[in-house]
């Protein structure tokens, strides 16, 4: 008995997806990250929250104080480590559903 099997080659199978490299699916995964990260950020006035820049491999916050502010505030500091923390198969889940897929 013999049989073959065929498979699409890696990059066609992300681009499917979404996966590829700034693709939909990347894009989807730093916009859900983004989002859930803001309510960890510091909010005096509401600056630095709104200043939250999306790429598709990259989340910022574009204050010239944003950096100060996410290593050395006292409660908040690390504030998207302690979100991915928290959310993080929240963001998995979203994602993969986004992309057609599901996680066990």
């Amino acid at each position: 008995m013999k049989f073959r099997i065929t498979m699409n080659p890696e990059d066609k199978i992300l681009l499917k997806r979404g996966l590829n490299k700034n693709g939909k699916g990347q894009f989807f995964f730093s916009s859900e990250f983004g989002r859930l990260c803001t309510g960890y950020v510091p909010r005096k006035n509401g600056v630095l929250r709104k200043s939250l820049r999306i790429e598709p491999d990259n989340i910022s916050w574009n204050t010239p104080y944003a950096r100060r502010q996410y290593y050395e505030h006292k409660e908040k500091r690390l504030w998207a480590e302690k979100c991915w923390q928290d959310h993080k198969r929240d963001i998995i889940r979203s994602t993969a559903k986004f992309c057609g897929l599901t996680v066990k």
